[in-house]
């Protein structure tokens, strides 16, 4: 039997890296994806994710959360998303 190492790789590629995907809105048939807002967008997403009206078990298998609230030192300085380039998760008070 051949080792992975004596195997064939097949031909070298001639690969470049490609560029960042824009940041832009993407309209589809039934949903609109976009860049999360945290100044408008906070709020809804607490309310659907947090009792009485959210359901909280989608905190499950997430490494944080559920936070005590939406607002998360007021200026909004805790919210890795505001950084431009910057994908992330608010980084707020959880709950006890």
């Amino acid at each position: 039997m051949n080792s992975p190492v004596d195997l064939p790789l097949g031909e070298e590629l001639d690969w470049k890296p490609v560029p960042r995907p824009a940041r832009v809105s993407m309209p589809g048939s039934h949903i609109l994806v976009r860049l999360v807002n945290a100044e408008s967008d906070a709020a809804p997403l607490f309310s659907v994710s947090h009792p009485p009206d959210g359901d909280p078990s989608i905190w499950i298998y997430l490494p944080d959360g559920p936070y005590k609230s939406p607002v998360f030192g007021g200026s909004g300085a805790d919210c890795l998303w505001k950084s431009p380039g910057r994908v992330g998760r608010f980084r707020g008070p959880q709950l006890a």
